[in-house]
């Protein structure tokens, strides 16, 4: 029953908040969107998947929520005002005012809209594992991949630390373009950090051809940005802009923010959950 309401409510409030945004253009459906997003995906994805932050809620587990919760509100406080709107200056919300910018994108936009990306990843994933072999002809020696595993640490290192450095001793220069590298570079990493504590990777499953982990990949990335970006064209709930190298658009947003920007928000926070979970298990 708790499955059912909540895959009911959370469809509405999903329906309700994208027709407000394309409708009425209404500046705040985002937080509405993550929180109902989370509800109908975590339904779905409840007792089927094998891990769920929406569980933790169900299944009274509170304290490991909370965990994964604060971990999220600091992904949300680095990247969006420390990173993006402070050292960088990339995207603005032009309705929220000042306490509302850091109110909404930490404690709503961040941690629940990396809970349903991460609801809908491993619903996907449950899914297609069933229906897809998961034998794959190309493994990829464990030395390599601890080689691989090691610069993807070493280049969040250097993305969190460089960029500090340059705003407090050289004026900030280049600040929205070496953001944006690292943020390249960056995609992985907590992927990286999470196969050194489990031996399990999504970007090795891509080298070696598991197919039921690409199509999942591609799925996720697709509906979290075509979900989140699309609907904000409408009502720009937040706006891009001075985002260096790439001034093509995909439907009305920036080709780079589409891309590798979602590819970073969709992988990033999973495997950071993950990361999360992992430590809280044990």
């Amino acid at each position: 029953m708790k499955k059912a309401i909540s895959i009911a409510l959370g469809l509405l409030i999903v329906i309700g908040s994208i027709s407000a945004s394309i409708i009425g253009a209404f500046p705040f459906w985002y937080s509405f969107y993550v929180v109902g997003a989370f509800m109908l995906f975590g339904g779905l994805n409840y007792k089927q998947g094998k891990s769920s932050v929406y569980a933790l809620i169900l299944d009274h587990k509170w304290a490991v929520f909370v965990s994964v919760y604060m971990a999220a509100v600091i992904f949300g406080f680095l990247v969006d005002i420390i990173f993006g709107r402070t050292i960088a200056d990339l995207w603005y919300y032009p309705h929220l005012g000042k306490l509302g910018g850091i109110f909404f994108p930490v404690l709503f936009y961040y941690p629940f809209g990396g809970f349903q990306i991460y609801e809908l990843y491993y619903l996907l994933e449950s899914i297609l594992t069933q229906k897809i072999p998961s034998n794959s002809h190309r493994v990829i020696n464990k030395k390599i991949k601890n080689d691989i595993a090691n610069i993807l640490i070493i280049f969040l290192i250097i993305g969190v630390v460089l960029p500090f450095l340059n705003f407090f001793i050289n004026q900030n220069k280049f600040a929205n373009e070496l953001v944006t590298i690292f943020i390249i570079l960056t995609i992985f990493s907590s992927d990286a950090l999470f196969y050194k504590l489990s031996e399990k990777s999504i970007l090795f499953d891509v080298f070696e051809g598991k197919i039921a982990t690409i199509i999942t990949m591609i799925i996720t990335w697709f509906v979290a940005t075509v979900l989140t970006e699309i609907p904000n064209t409408f009502s720009w709930e937040w706006i891009y802009h001075k985002v260096p190298f790439v001034s093509m658009e995909i439907f009305k947003i920036n080709a780079l923010v589409f891309t590798a920007g979602w590819f970073f928000l969709v992988f990033f926070p999973i495997r950071l959950i993950d990361i999360i979970m992992f430590y809280r298990r044990k």
